[in-house]
């Protein structure tokens, strides 16, 4: 067999010690405990063969490639197909090779350990442990882990010192250390120590006190890692043994660069204890250069950040000090004016709110976000106000009262393209003030008396004295705007659904069978493409998703943007109804009745549905065709998407499915996608189940849900 990555050869350059691979290396005890104490015929720690086993550990490789496969060779040529892998263990290379996706399938990788220590018949043991370890990376491994084994603590603590206790680790790791200080001829004397003592006595010749050398000693030994021991050595000796000159030393030597995984994740923690003064100057140093970018796009652009290319290399752990500067050459490229020293300094200081008074300009204490939400609030209520006060002064006046002007929504403060409104994250805003942005936000065809009036006025009780409007006319004023409003709303929520308008309300998701049947007839349903319960539309194979790092898992997820809700309730009763419809009409009405659509939305087009609607159920239509029972959840869009959400009970109903296949059991999983649902015309898909292990492959399941349930 002969690994490949994508369609070439694998290639060995870019493989690690496994032993140092800090995915991994936390299991390793485990399937050490497993092999030695596991069974009848266990020989413990003391045999030679679990002697083999640990040097087996100790010189396997491991590589990260993208798109592994294996393929079967006879002298250079290949007899079949390639295999998609996860892992696979090259037994001739001793590497232990990993797709990039392998965190996803951690059984492939049990059973390619159980190959490194050439004991498949503990293949079903090494897969369950590492089951209910994995992600796990701590060295406390659960006693409940460990009885389901059949293994106590101190087997795996007996196992964990003889493994810690080898000494070719630390002699690798105290050498390059060696290296990096210059000091080649000691580094030889440490790569011929075979005891602890001599390992001693070479350190006391490269450093000035006993002490230290027993420490950095220590901390070789304590170490999981290569990073965990660069970073205790770097507290212990200073930033002469920093990451860079480790790396710069390996260069010279043809080794492979060490990396640090977690400077994205670093970055960003630094940069997140920095936010609270950090939103406070720089909403400060918006609102006074009107050039530069406003507040939310520079908190945007600082949110983006990243970690700068070469800090991964470069330092065990990131320093304070290159976010600060990184943050600051930000702001400074953005275009505001400071003192550039001055506020890194701040910001790489230990407590950067006590250290604010050294900036040359004045700082809000309230964050940002705060003062913007009170001027919101102010603004809403004026603005409610002003309203109630411009309708009674139009009757009074006996003008239009249904002058659209007044629809019209307040804008956001904080998305002003004004200079001068950027003080809204700084200030709190008078009444004078707000009304300044209102008069400026209302929408051309507001009346000019009312813009003067607004501006003149420099509050509400001046303006009504301004108008002539009295606290009577504003009594009478408040029900007339109701009625606007209330006939605004209405307008608002009638859709085009199918060549109608409906309201999209309660009342008009009742009706929404009736109007579909009525603007879409039955001879129309029946022209339609539809779908066929035998053919399935694959999707194309679903592209590898690039390996996760720890940017990935420390970046913050964002709210996507959503379908109002009673939008989303009208789409997906419709793209229900349009299924409903086609399929009664296909296999006819003995065949698919009301009682078969079991969502709640079928309640709403048969109230005497009710007692057939399971929620639970986990797909929205069910039926019996020719001895096989499918399961139908439809998903349904306004557009053409290629993605839906599915909830708990379709995720578990789609795996039942797809486990009773595996014993030929006549039941089916399937989702309809319904796109164009509001059409006449809708555009019917019927794809497969994503749980399948058939079709898995052609599914990117981003998230799943989860019912979480607790006892008081």
């Amino acid at each position: 067999m002969v690994a490949q990555s994508g369609n070439q050869p694998f290639a060995d350059c870019e493989s690690v010690e496994l032993p140092s691979f800090r995915y991994l290396d936390g299991v390793i005890p485990l399937v050490l405990t497993i092999a030695a104490f596991h069974g009848q015929n266990a020989q413990g720690t003391m045999s030679g063969g679990f002697n083999d086993l640990v040097g087996a550990f100790r010189e396997a490789r491991v590589a990260v490639v993208p798109q592994l496969s294996v393929v079967p060779m006879i002298t250079d040529q290949p007899i079949a197909d390639p295999m998609p892998q996860m892992a696979a263990w090259l037994a001739r290379r001793k590497t232990l090779v990993l797709d990039t996706d392998w965190k996803s399938d951690i059984q492939s990788v049990a059973d390619a350990l159980s190959q490194l220590i050439g004991r498949s018949d503990l293949r079903v043991q090494i897969r369950t442990g590492l089951d209910e370890i994995w992600p796990n990376d701590e060295d406390v491994i659960p006693e409940r882990t460990l009885r389901l084994l059949d293994l106590s603590p101190d087997h795996f603590h007996e196992v964990l010192e003889l493994w810690r206790g080898d000494l070719g680790p630390v002699i690798s790791r105290l050498a390059r250390l060696l290296r990096v200080l210059s000091r080649d001829d000691l580094a030889l004397r440490v790569e011929a120590s075979e005891q602890r003592d001599q390992l001693i006595s070479v350190l006391d010749e490269a450093f000035p006190s006993q002490e230290l050398a027993k420490e950095l000693l220590n901390a070789a030994v304590a170490s999981r890692e290569v990073l965990q021991f660069g970073i205790l050595a770097r507290d212990l000796l200073g930033p002469q043994v920093e990451l860079a000159y480790w790396n710069r030393e390996g260069a010279r030597r043809g080794e492979v660069a060490i990396s640090n995984p977690l400077h994205e994740r670093q970055f960003r923690q630094h940069r997140d204890r920095m936010l609270p003064i950090l939103r406070r100057i720089i909403a400060a140093l918006a609102a006074r250069t009107p050039e530069a970018p406003p507040y939310a796009t520079m908190m945007k652009r600082l949110d983006d950040m990243t970690s700068p290319s070469t800090a991964s290399e470069a330092y065990w752990e990131l320093p304070v000090s290159e976010v600060s500067g990184a943050i600051t050459a930000e702001l400074a490229q953005a275009g505001f004016a400071f003192d550039g020293t001055a506020l890194r300094d701040l910001l790489a200081s230990a407590e950067p709110g006590r250290a604010i008074a050294c900036l040359p300009f004045e700082v809000p204490l309230t964050d940002p976000v705060e003062v913007a939400s009170v001027n919101r609030r102010l603004l809403e209520g004026l603005h409610s106000r002003l309203m109630l006060i411009a309708t009674a002064w139009h009757a009074a006046a006996g003008m239009n009262e249904s002058s659209a002007w007044r629809e019209a929504k307040l804008g956001d403060p904080t998305l002003s393209p004004r200079p001068e409104d950027r003080d809204v994250f700084t200030l709190r805003w008078s009444e004078a003030r707000a009304l300044d942005f209102i008069c400026a936000d209302l929408p051309p065809t507001a009346p000019q008396k009312i813009r003067d009036a607004i501006r003149d006025a420099g509050s509400l009780d001046a303006l009504m004295t301004a108008l002539q409007v009295n606290p009577a006319e504003m009594d009478d004023a408040l029900d007339r705007l109701s009625a606007l409003q209330a006939a605004a709303e209405r307008k608002k929520r009638i859709v085009q659904v199918c060549g109608g308008d409906i309201d999209n309300s309660d009342s008009g998701l009742a009706e929404l069978f009736a109007h579909i049947s009525a603007h879409v007839p039955d001879a129309s349903v029946r022209a339609f493409a539809g779908f066929d319960l035998k053919v399935v539309t694959l999707p194309q194979k679903a592209k590898k998703r690039k390996p996760s790092d720890s940017k990935d898992r420390t970046k913050r997820t964002r709210v996507p943007p959503k379908t109002r809700r009673d939008m989303e309730d009208l789409i997906g009763a419709a793209g229900e109804i349009h299924a409903f419809r086609w399929l009664q009409i296909k296999y006819g009405p003995e065949i698919i009745t009301p009682a078969n659509w079991v969502s709640a939305y079928s309640a709403k087009a048969f109230p005497d549905n009710a007692s057939y609607v399971d929620e639970g159920k986990g797909c929205d239509i069910s039926f019996m065709l020719d001895g096989c029972t499918y399961s139908i959840e439809v998903k349904s869009s306004e557009e053409d998407g290629t993605g839906f959400t599915l909830g708990t009970s379709e995720i578990r109903h789609a795996r039942e499915i797809a486990r009773k296949r595996r014993r030929r059991q006549r039941e089916e999983f399937f989702i309809l996608k319904v796109d164009f649902v509001l059409t006449p015309e809708p555009k019917f898909t019927l794809l497969p189940n994503p749980y399948d292990p058939a079709h898995q492959d052609r599914f990117v399941i981003i998230d799943e849900g989860a019912r979480v349930t607790y006892r008081p």
